[in-house]
């Protein structure tokens, strides 16, 4: 699993996790995280299954858990920055990496649910 930036609609320098898999052309699992929580939230439970399937995997940050810990997390949930960098990731990963764009599938619940439909 390695720490990934890209640059996002606003300017800013967003994060993200991607662990690729280890053949080309695999397919893509995005997976969102819950709102409370950030992109770290998954990988304990998905790292070993991406691996197993020898899928790539990207946990978006979208701006970190909404908690008013989180400097950011006025722009957290559903807001069109959030859903932006989750996009913006995606193709991100899409641009860099030897992977199957044909196959990318978007994985979430809870309030990453919500914003996998907003996506």
């Amino acid at each position: 699993m390695q720490k990934i930036e890209f640059l996002a609609q606003d300017t800013s320098i967003q994060p993200a996790l991607f662990q690729k898999a280890a053949n080309n052309n695999r397919p893509l699992l995005v997976a969102l995280h819950t709102w409370s929580f950030d992109m770290y939230n998954q990988v304990e439970f998905l790292s070993d299954r991406a691996k197993k399937e020898d899928w790539n995997l990207l946990l978006p940050n979208y701006r970190g858990a909404n908690k008013a810990t989180n400097p950011d997390h006025l722009n957290a949930c559903g807001s069109k920055a959030a859903i932006s960098d989750i996009i913006l990731a995606t193709e991100y990963v899409v641009s860099n990496f030897d992977l199957n764009n044909k196959e990318i599938y978007l994985f979430a619940g809870s309030g990453g649910g919500h914003a996998a439909l907003l996506a």
